[in-house]
């Protein structure tokens, strides 16, 4: 994808395949509604950025864009987010799941210090708020370094430790039908997010039996 022209018909029919409407598109992309009408009319060419936006939101809900002016649902694809707006727009697919599936976010092996961080102060604080408004939805558990009391999302999550020999710098997510790895180093975030229901499934299985020993902080 990386490669490809990406076209407006392409991203209105992303967004038909989606059965979203335009100020959905906007609310889940933070694209302006007048934007997304202009680009898929032909009417103006997307700013790069713009155009990273709405690909990158299309294609964490399951839209796959291809060859020939065409999208098609995505199957276990997997999707690589880079940087600040990669990360942002990870929390929120991850609001989202959760907001419309419910059911367990688990989250293994994090440095909660990364989350701020990387969303930007603003940005990481609308997201508490909005995790905290949807706590009865969802339950969300959270992994960290035996010691580490910093649990800035303690208002929607439960925290437990894992042993300080055990923990790395690749932080696991199982949400909804979805497993993602996230790499934290100094100057840049990576993460992969792939659709697979069956590798999210065991993931969760295993953590809930390693969460039941875990000790609280």
């Amino acid at each position: 994808m990386a490669n490809m022209k990406i076209s407006g018909i392409q991203l209105l029919l992303a967004r038909t395949l989606l059965g979203w409407n335009q100020e959905e598109a906007e609310r889940k992309a933070g694209v302006s509604k007048t934007t997304i009408k202009n680009i898929e009319k032909g009417h103006s060419d997307p700013q790069s950025a713009t155009l990273e936006k709405l690909v990158t939101t299309y294609s964490l809900a399951g839209v796959e864009f291809t060859d020939g002016n065409g999208v098609r649902q995505r199957e276990r694809g997997i999707i690589e987010l880079h940087g600040r707006e990669g990360f942002n727009a990870f929390l929120d697919d991850l609001y989202e799941t959760l907001l419309h599936k419910g059911g367990e976010a688990c989250i293994y092996n994090i440095d909660a210090r990364h989350w701020p961080k990387w969303a930007g102060a603003e940005k990481w604080a609308a997201h508490v708020e909005r995790m905290t408004a949807i706590k009865d939805k969802m339950k969300t558990k959270i992994l960290i370094r035996e010691g580490d009391n910093f649990l800035p999302a303690s208002s929607y999550a439960e925290y437990r430790w894992t042993p300080a020999d055990e923990f790395n710098e690749e932080t696991i997510y199982s949400y909804g039908e979805k497993f993602a790895t996230l790499t934290f180093n100094e100057d840049m975030v990576n993460i992969t997010v792939q659709n697979n229901k069956q590798a999210s499934s065991a993931f969760r299985t295993l953590y809930n039996l390693y969460w039941e020993t875990a000790k609280k902080p």
